[in-house]
């Protein structure tokens, strides 16, 4: 019986390699990440870029507002509107991300939409209303890095969508990542797995790697935010947050200036539910609903100022979403969105969006 153990000890762990090296978290350090259980919320989303601002409500209906330079408010015109509109062709809206003057929006039906400005230059320089483009069902989550848009479906997979260079340039059909499966969560071209693995998909992407031997005290990892060639952040399970890269202005959070190679924990900071980072800054939702802020806040006269340890942001309260920007974005349980200017005079006031 003993030999007999043996020979089916070993096929199975092989079995086992097997399976891991199907998950492809292609670098050596992810595999000492460890398992996590993920419960993000992507029935809701909200998003800003240069002063614009979009939100899908509980009924689905995308909102949009602000600055619209290069038509991404999608109403027709290249005019400011700064009262919330509803963006009529796009019923039952799934998903958004707007980036770099450009939008692009998945619905309940499985199309795909775009506008704004039109980085495949197969249309006018600006599309000011939305058009169909693509279609894929099952789409929660949309991440737009550089020029790469990709789609992340509820089955884990993860979808990139392209155009061709022939003319006449038109959109492809979104293609499978074929390497990548039980995805959670994308952030600016970084994976995040069911089991707590994180991954670098972006081809374009140029960073340091990080210490093998510094990630054992990474495991759990519940969400991730990645700042492309600036700095990551990570949630674990336990509710605490760490951060390695380029800490210029604090955004590291563990009292220092100086920039990370491998994971700190941000310090000062338990119980936390939710993160979001920018290229200045991070902000975190605690259990209680407050929200907490570190980094970069602006200048005084020539001078740059800065935090580098978490501080809470005064009234805030049952906070259940953010959206990390210079106007940063924060919806509360009852319904009700704010806005918040980070890097201004103004700073930390946080101001009620009327909807209808």
């Amino acid at each position: 019986m003993k030999k007999i153990f043996i020979v089916l000890k070993i096929p199975l762990f092989f079995i086992l390699c097997i399976l891991l090296m199907m998950n492809n978290c292609q670098r050596k350090f992810d595999t000492l990440l460890g398992p996590g259980v993920v419960n993000l919320n992507f029935a809701e989303q909200i998003t800003t870029w240069a002063g614009a601002y979009a939100v899908i409500k509980p009924d689905r209906t995308l909102w949009m507002w602000g600055r619209n330079d290069t038509g991404h408010l999608g109403n027709g015109s290249l005019e400011h509107d700064f009262t919330p509109k509803q963006i009529k062709e796009i019923k039952q809206a799934a998903a958004i991300h707007m980036r770099s003057g450009h939008v692009l929006t998945a619905d309940t039906d499985g199309n795909i939409w775009y506008w704004g400005y039109n980085v495949t230059r197969m249309y006018n320089d600006i599309v000011k209303r939305p058009i169909k483009i693509s279609s894929l069902k099952g789409v929660v989550q949309i991440d737009i890095s550089s020029d790469n848009f990709r789609l992340l479906r509820n089955d884990g997979t993860v979808w990139q969508l392209e155009w061709s260079y022939k003319k006449p340039r038109q959109w492809l059909e979104p293609k499978q990542i074929q390497s990548y499966n039980n995805i959670i969560q994308i952030s600016e071209g970084m994976l995040l797995t069911n089991y707590g693995v994180i991954c670098d998909v972006d081809p374009y992407g140029v960073r340091n790697d990080v210490n093998v031997s510094e990630l054992k005290q990474i495991n759990n990892i519940k969400q991730v935010q990645y700042v492309f060639n600036r700095r990551t952040l990570v949630l674990k399970n336990d509710g605490t947050v760490w951060a390695w890269g380029k800490n210029y202005a604090g955004q590291n959070g563990d009292g220092t200036l100086i920039d990370r190679e491998y994971p700190v924990k941000v310090l000062n900071l338990e119980n936390v539910k939710k993160i979001s980072a920018n290229f200045s800054f991070n902000l975190a939702i605690k259990d209680d609903g407050t929200v907490w802020f570190w980094g970069f806040t602006g200048k005084e006269g020539e001078k740059k100022t800065y935090q580098n340890l978490p501080i809470i942001i005064n009234g805030l309260k049952n906070v259940i979403q953010i959206y990390a920007m210079p106007e940063s974005m924060i919806k509360t349980h009852d319904g009700s969105y704010w806005l918040i200017n980070i890097t201004k005079e103004e700073k930390f006031i946080p101001y009620k969006v009327f909807m209808d």
